[in-house]
């Protein structure tokens, strides 16, 4: 449905303002590319920081388990600084 409805615009596009269709046609494939360029950089700043995110949480969970021995040798500062290192690389 969404291929039928591109060419037969297009064609509408032909019969109605073919100047304007033409100056489209030009500028289409560069809007493609750009398009295409703009969706992998996204891709690969979303891959990294969904990656940056799990390894904080499973920090975090890994302290929450373990909260008996944190609390015992008293690293809970240490823990909270490496949670934030980790929350950092995300937010970068």
């Amino acid at each position: 449905m969404g291929v039928c409805s591109f060419i037969f615009g297009f064609g509408f596009a032909f019969y109605w303002g073919w100047l304007l269709t033409c100056i489209y046609l030009v500028i289409f494939p560069l809007m493609m590319c750009l398009g295409g360029i703009m969706a992998a950089t996204y891709s690969g700043g979303a891959v990294a920081s969904n990656k940056a995110y799990a390894q904080s949480a499973g920090y975090a969970e890994q302290a929450l388990q373990a909260v008996k021995v944190v609390h015992t040798y008293g690293n809970e500062k240490l823990e909270y600084n490496n949670y934030i290192k980790y929350l950092q690389r995300a937010k970068d």
